[in-house]
């Protein structure tokens, strides 16, 4: 018997589908196209070149040339060089009419027994302006028009400069129109500074001056820059309260009086243009103290730091005082009827202070602060501030010799303390009006708090609420210790037409529980606890789907023991 050997094959669609990659030397036969492909062991077949193209007598692209029965073929543009002359090459078998058109016109017949020369012309642009309908009409111009293919399609002699583009303000691109203000400054022949009086009206002018008042050099311009100077005076040149502390010592030249002083200033003489007519030293006076107060009124209520000026002397009250109570006239430190004395009246006198080395600081500048120690002088009459509760009251020394450790770190009596914003809203209150009871603290921004607890009740108070951060756990926690009963309530209302949910969400398990093993866990008339789930009412209903549509599955896995009647 004959042995059989038959090759993979199969359609195109079919091999295109399957894809397959076929064994090294594999051959498989597409049963569409004849061709063949033969496999590599790695490459799938649609990646695979065929061995030999499609052959076809059409002019088919990626295809073999196959003659017809007589020997023919049709072919596209042939590329190759074709070697040999054909048959008939000595003329064409159909004669061609050749001509040019658009911008060069000619026409000839051609019927490639030999050479055509064509007698061609240019066309006649029509839109020339000198066009007249021959062909022999010319012009002269000074602005054309040309196109991209290099002819003159118009042409023109324009008589502006707008007309030629000229009209910039670009240096080097633009020309100069006529100007009656230029040719009027070419037509000046006087020398001076010129002045435009209107339009294409120029001349030329000096600065003058008036005699004794200011200088002009060179008012023309024509020898250089004119110079402006003020007229000599008859001030002295030379330095006037000069920097030290020596009085003048003589009178003036206007017969300005000299004092003991030790600072001086300068005193001038100033004409109705402005100018110094005369500058002399003079001192300045030196300032004394003096009273400035209202005088005692019977009639008068006066509150404490209240000062006035009575006898001849001045008191200044160290406590309200009522209206009545009399003109005080001691001159001691008894501080009688809540006034003390503070000095005899005086008449004040302006002029330059200086400053107590013990009370006050004076810089380079002049700048006067007080002196680092000044607060223990007891020039001071109040050298500390107060703060009390309603209860207790608590003084703050004003002493610059406080340190660190010596220093006040915080207030222990007071009422209320408010902290606000730059534009004066409230950050943080605590008060004792704010709430019943104690008061309240009222925080109105973002509060970080670093402790790890938060306490809501004193320590040594039961029950202890407390919100507690540990080691990265937060928890809440209501400790009792009590007979009486205790709930920790997490409650959601609202009154209006919104609704009021309690959302707890986690990334892992949600564990409630209770403590104790004998109580349970309700969620509305269900209980947990443990492995058991029971209820107020005597039925329990499993619905996974919509409530009372009876659909849905529930699954058990595992055993069901089921005590009692079943209904189905």
């Amino acid at each position: 018997m004959a042995n059989r050997i038959q090759l993979r094959r199969g359609g195109s669609q079919e091999w295109r589908n399957a894809n397959p990659v076929l064994a090294q030397g594999e051959i498989g036969i597409d049963l569409d196209s004849g061709r063949i492909k033969i496999g590599d062991g790695s490459t799938a077949w649609n990646s695979l070149a065929y061995e030999r193209p499609v052959e076809s007598v059409a002019n088919t692209a990626n295809s073999l040339v196959q003659r017809d029965a007589d020997g023919n073929f049709a072919a596209g543009v042939v590329t190759a060089t074709l070697i040999g002359n054909a048959s008939t090459a000595s003329r064409l078998s159909n004669i061609r009419q050749i001509q040019l058109t658009q911008d060069v016109v000619a026409s000839g017949v051609f019927d490639g027994s030999a050479n055509l020369n064509l007698a061609a012309q240019l066309n006649i642009v029509t839109s020339l302006p000198h066009y007249d309908g021959t062909t022999t009409s010319t012009g002269t111009y000074t602005k054309v028009v040309v196109d991209a293919k290099g002819r003159i399609t118009n042409a023109s002699s324009p008589t502006t400069i707008q007309a030629y583009g000229l009209d910039t303000s670009i240096e080097g691109t633009g020309a100069q129109p006529y100007d009656n203000d230029l040719e009027a400054v070419s037509n000046l022949t006087t020398t001076g500074i010129a002045i435009r009086s209107g339009d294409g009206n120029w001349t030329t002018r000096s600065i003058l001056s008036t005699a004794g008042q200011i200088v002009v050099t060179n008012g023309s311009g024509t020898g250089g820059n004119p110079q402006i100077d003020l007229a000599t005076t008859t001030v002295v040149s030379g330095n006037y309260n000069t920097e030290n502390l020596n009085s003048v010592s003589a009178n003036g030249p206007l017969g300005e009086p000299y004092g003991t002083q030790t600072v001086n200033t300068v005193k001038f003489t100033v004409d109705n243009r402005g100018r110094l007519q005369s500058a002399t030293n003079v001192p300045i006076a030196t300032a004394t103290e003096g009273s400035k107060y209202p005088a005692y009124g019977a009639g008068t209520t006066y509150s404490r730091y209240d000062i006035i000026e009575t006898g001849n002397n001045v008191y200044q009250a160290i406590t309200n005082i009522s209206a009545g109570g009399g003109a005080p006239t001691h001159t001691d430190s008894s501080d009688t009827g809540g006034w003390r004395f503070l000095a005899a009246a005086a008449i004040e006198q302006k002029g330059l202070a200086s400053f107590a080395q013990e009370d006050f600081d004076v810089d380079n500048n002049g700048h006067v602060t007080i002196a680092a120690k000044a607060v223990d002088n007891t020039q001071l009459q109040n050298n500390r501030i107060s703060f009390a509760d309603g209860n207790t009251k608590e003084d703050f020394e004003l002493d610059q010799e406080l340190t660190a450790t010596t220093g006040y770190r915080g207030f222990n009596y007071l009422n209320y303390v408010t902290v606000n914003d730059t534009s004066g809203s409230l950050l943080f209150t605590a008060n004792n009006t704010a709430n019943s009871g104690s008061g309240g603290v009222d925080i109105n921004v973002d509060t970080n708090i670093s402790g790890a607890n938060i306490i809501l009740d004193r320590p040594g108070t039961s029950p202890l609420q407390t919100i507690e951060r540990t080691a990265g756990s937060l928890k809440i926690f209501h400790n009792v210790n009590s007979a009486t009963d205790r709930t920790l309530d997490i409650v959601s209302t609202n009154a209006g037409a919104g609704s009021a949910t309690i959302n707890i969400t986690a990334d892992n398990d949600i564990v409630i529980s209770s403590t104790t093993g004998t109580n349970y866990v309700k969620a509305e008339d269900i209980w947990f606890r443990a492995n058991t789930i029971t209820s107020d009412n005597s039925t329990i209903i499993i619905d996974p789907a919509t409530e009372g549509d009876n659909t849905g599955t529930v699954q058990i896995k595992g055993n069901l023991q089921i005590d009692g009647t079943t209904q189905l």
